[in-house]
């Protein structure tokens, strides 16, 4: 059984570390091969490429370990 998630997101205003983020598109995809309760899941997140280095910067430290 496979799962997934894809969610779309539109951002009107808002900042992360004093970083400007208002007007970023992003998607999120996210698979998990087995069901989402089995875990092992996949996600990614694709960026407007119209947004600068620093939201990208931003995003990915806040979100990604």
């Amino acid at each position: 059984m496979l799962a997934g998630r894809r969610r779309l997101y539109d951002i009107q205003s808002g900042e992360i570390d004093g970083v400007d983020v208002s007007g970023t598109k992003v998607a999120l995809v996210a698979d998990w091969p087995s069901g989402f309760l089995a875990g092992n899941g996949t996600g990614r997140l694709y960026f407007d490429p119209s947004g600068s280095q620093s939201i990208l910067s931003e995003f990915l430290g806040e979100y990604v370990n």
